[in-house]
């Protein structure tokens, strides 16, 4: 079962403030991920929910997201320090 990746506007502007090397990294992480039979399986469930259900991680970054069935709806995209505030 592949995934289909859909961004937030809010995520769109998290990634426009990342370095250019590290948006390919995202992009090959989040294209794998998407072709995964269970993205849950990779994935780390949240406790508060507030943010995101789920999360995954690409070198020092957080990619917050949740699921919709078959899309990944990405909410935010975190450098791993700025995650808890």
């Amino acid at each position: 079962m592949a995934y289909k990746i859909m961004f937030t506007k809010q995520s769109v502007k998290d990634l426009e403030n990342i370095d250019r090397t590290v948006k390919k990294q995202i992009r090959k992480k989040l294209i794998h991920f998407s072709q995964l039979d269970d993205i849950k399986v990779v994935t780390k469930k949240l406790h508060n929910f507030d943010i995101g259900e789920y999360r995954v991680q690409v070198g020092n970054y957080r990619i917050i997201f949740d699921l919709d069935k078959h899309t990944l709806v990405i909410l935010r995209i975190y450098h791993r320090k700025n995650v808890h505030k």
